[in-house]
């Protein structure tokens, strides 16, 4: 059976999907997968214990862990949402500039593409804001219980894991959403659908001829 560039596209975007949501599981709740000691005691936190709190703190910091999961499983919804309707209605050509799209892509495309962009800079935007939240009391809470070196180096490492997607996310739903582009969030480098999908739009080809005239002249 032959598998088309959409089936193809969409397999990448999954097999990425699978790696990104264990970094950001690791990533969110500190509390839990960080090395740290008991309440009131010395002995090292198994995950089992972390996700039965026994004081206000640690319930507060849990609980914050995992509604920031929530909100970034929320944003990969909007994320995977948007990338499918990418597929489905365009495609990628790297003759062409990333710009291209706005110059042939019709008004009513462009318009569900905007609705797309703006809905997933909002959920970006808001997901920055309770990770940073997260952080800065899952680390006063791992501060209190540290078990030396390791919970500082962890606790780094995983929120680092988190930051960087969620930058990278925040920072190309911006510029997406300023300038009507539809770049890929999980492709390995950025990948922008920069044409329309013939599939779709059998008459790209002649709205691109046109485009090139026009250069011409």
């Amino acid at each position: 059976m032959k598998i088309d560039n959409d089936v193809k596209e969409r397999l990448k975007v999954l097999a990425s999907f699978a790696l990104e949501s264990y970094k950001i599981c690791m990533g969110c709740f500190l509390s839990v997968f960080v090395t740290h000691n008991c309440e009131g005691g010395r002995d090292e936190c198994s995950v089992t214990d972390s996700f039965h709190p026994t004081s206000i703190f640690s319930t507060a910091t849990i609980v914050v862990n995992g509604v920031t999961f929530a909100a970034i499983v929320a944003l990969y919804a909007v994320e995977l949402a948007r990338e499918n309707f990418c597929i489905e209605h365009l495609d990628i050509d790297p003759t062409y500039p990333d710009m291209y799209l706005k110059d042939v892509a019709p008004q009513a495309l462009q318009k569900k593409l905007l609705t797309w962009n703006n809905r997933y800079w909002k959920m970006a935007l808001s997901s920055v804001v309770l990770v940073v939240a997260n952080i800065s009391l899952s680390s006063v809470y791992l501060a209190r219980h540290a078990r030396g070196i390791g919970t500082v180096t962890t606790t780094l490492s995983f929120s680092l894991l988190v930051l960087m997607k969620l930058w990278r996310s925040f920072s190309m739903a911006r510029e997406d959403r300023a300038n009507v582009r539809a770049r890929s969030a999980y492709m390995t480098e950025y990948t922008s659908f920069n044409i329309l999908d013939k599939d779709h739009y059998d008459t790209f080809d002649g709205v691109a001829m046109s485009q090139e005239e026009k250069k011409v002249e």
